[in-house]
């Protein structure tokens, strides 16, 4: 139903032109008068149809205004898609202040679990020392080290937490606001939970398994670095074994100190 201006107007043009030769040959006064006036006293059904005052006219032009609206002038789909990203931009918008409510909570998961990873040997050596083996049923963790734990974890972020970050937020997979609400969200609940049941788990690997498994339902499985994945793989491998190496070592370097 849509046509272009130039198209129109020669169609109205064509009617017109034929319109006067048939005047010529016997029309009515008052038909040739309509033709020169403007058309108004035509009877031909094409023109009143194609004529932007006639009825017809205007309902075409009124169809057509409203899928110009949802299409574009050009009958393509530029003005929806053009909605959705402002709507998208708005959304992700909402997200980014959301997001800095997850990070907040998982914050408090990290300190929940992480932090009394590193915290508890000391409480529980520092027990042992001053009341003995008897003392250790119920040990009440001193809040300096739990300040001092903070500190640590704090320091840690400034000097090297932009490596990992870069790692997990922009390697493995397209991250955004929205997707890192979820990331957040998933892996602060299995944190959390982990912590109530008392079961000491790290905060990394639930952040690394729930950025897979967003970009995996986002994108499907060709929007997931799965190389670097398999290098964090292999270093979560690595690093049991060369930790209990370097506490070994440790050991047996301090242990006639200690002894004597």
């Amino acid at each position: 139903r849509t046509c272009r201006p130039s198209a129109l107007a020669s169609v109205q043009l064509s009617v017109l032109r034929k319109d006067g030769k048939g005047g010529d040959g016997g029309s009515s006064p008052g038909e040739s008068g309509g033709h020169d006036g403007g058309g108004s006293g035509s009877s031909d059904p094409r023109l009143r149809g194609s004529l932007p005052g006639s009825p017809r006219g205007g309902e075409e032009g009124g169809e057509e205004e409203a899928e110009g609206a949802l299409t574009g002038s050009d009958g393509s789909s530029d003005g929806g898609d053009r909605q959705q990203e402002e709507l998208a931009a708005a959304a992700e918008k909402i997200f980014m202040f959301l997001q800095v409510f997850t990070a907040s909570l998982k914050s408090y998961a990290h300190g929940a679990n992480d932090t009394a990873n590193a915290a508890g040997p000391y409480t529980a050596v520092q027990a042992l020392y001053i009341h003995g083996a008897a003392g250790c049923s119920h040990v009440v963790t001193p809040f300096w080290v739990l300040a001092a734990g903070g500190l640590g974890i704090v320091l840690g972020l400034a000097c090297l937490g932009h490596k990992v970050m870069q790692t997990i937020g922009t390697g493995l997979t397209s991250i955004n606001f929205s997707r890192g609400f979820c990331v957040e969200l998933g892996s602060t609940l299995a944190v959390v939970t982990a912590s109530l049941a008392g079961m000491p788990v790290s905060s990394t690997h639930c952040q690394v398994g729930s950025i897979i498994a967003v970009g995996l339902m986002e994108s499907g499985a060709g929007a997931v670095n799965w190389r670097l994945l398999g290098k964090v793989a292999v270093s979560w491998l690595v690093t049991v074994p060369a930790a209990a190496a370097a506490a070994a070592l440790l050991l047996v370097a301090t242990r006639p100190l200690i002894v004597s």
